[in-house]
């Protein structure tokens, strides 16, 4: 009995281990025929980079992209002044002086300014004469033909430009001008917009100078006898304003006389002299100086839409030009 039990399970043994040795070599082969089939795929995909394109790619387009047209400005052929008006000519003064006995009415009463020195345009006073009574001292003035004009602070722009706008359709140019609201903007020709001017600045400071005038010449006032002429006539008109047509004694009638005297003195010196000849012109009533700096300025141009297909604003020498269709 133990014999047979012990042939029964080594039988079973070796049927076991035939099994297991047929399974171990089936899978094995089938391992080694897929790991073939993947080789030869691999061979085969890297001897081309063609791949097939997705259905829904075959129509697509890639977008075309045009920018917009870009364009460049300058300014040339400057031609630029500024203008100050010309205030009212304020005419340097000659004094006329004479004396006689003073003329008196019925009752013995001075007669007015007006008879006893022939014009209401005159101061008169009283003092020692040597006559019956008192005698009377005239002094009138009188415009010369000279006269001193400040410049207004107000100034004005003139000014002759030429724009000149680079695009890729070639060169455009406008020449604008003071004188005109809008000016053309031509291309090979043709106008295709217009330019405005909207503001104007300058750095140039305004000039500090009093201008002479004679018989419609001018010439820079002499700053140092003009002053001495103001400074005398500010003294000597009020004196006459209040002594006019009074009494005065001796001492006073000698302040006035010296009053009179320096006055008269620093209006000859002051047409006899000038600061030299004028730096800038006389025109039309404008005195116009040429710009030391560029004008800065702000210019609107509108463009027909054939040549302007986008809004663009540009910037030289401290000007800008701003673009619209």
């Amino acid at each position: 009995m133990r014999m047979q039990a012990s042939l029964e399970f080594l039988l079973i043994g070796s049927a076991v281990a035939a099994m297991s040795l047929f399974l171990i070599l089936f899978y094995s082969r089938n391992l080694f025929s897929q790991t073939s089939a993947l080789a030869g795929m691999a061979n085969a995909s890297a001897n081309t980079s063609y791949y097939a394109q997705p259905l829904f790619l075959l129509d697509y387009l890639a977008p075309s992209t045009t920018a917009a047209p870009t364009y460049s400005v300058a300014i040339t052929r400057r031609s630029e002044k500024l203008g100050y008006e010309i205030g009212t000519p304020s005419y340097v003064v000659n004094l006329t002086e004479f004396s006689h006995c003073t003329e008196v009415g019925f009752y013995g009463h001075p007669f007015n300014v007006s008879w006893q020195c022939g014009t209401a345009n005159a101061w008169d006073y009283l003092a020692g004469y040597d006559c019956q009574r008192s005698g009377t001292y005239c002094i009138i003035p009188h415009n010369t033909s000279y006269g001193t004009s400040a410049l207004s602070s107000q100034r004005k722009f003139i000014f002759n430009i030429t724009l000149a706008i680079g695009s890729p359709y070639g060169t455009m140019s406008s020449q604008i001008s003071s004188l005109a609201a809008n000016s053309p903007v031509l291309l090979n020709g043709q106008t295709v917009g217009y330019a405005s001017v909207a503001g104007v600045s300058s750095a140039d400071p305004s000039p500090s100078v009093t201008l002479m005038s004679h018989l419609g010449n001018y010439s820079i006032a002499n700053q140092t006898y003009l002053q001495l002429y103001n400074q005398y006539k500010n003294t000597l008109y009020p004196m006459l304003a209040f002594y006019n047509g009074t009494g005065v004694d001796g001492s006073t009638q000698l302040s006035i006389q010296e009053a009179v005297n320096s006055f008269s003195s620093s209006q000859i010196r002051l047409v006899g002299s000038s600061g030299g000849a004028l730096p800038c012109t006389v025109s039309a009533g404008y005195y116009l100086c040429n710009a030391t700096y560029p004008f800065a300025y702000l210019i609107n141009v509108t463009l027909s839409p054939t040549v302007a297909q986008a809004n663009q604003t540009l910037y030289y020498l401290g000007s800008v030009i701003s673009i619209r269709a």
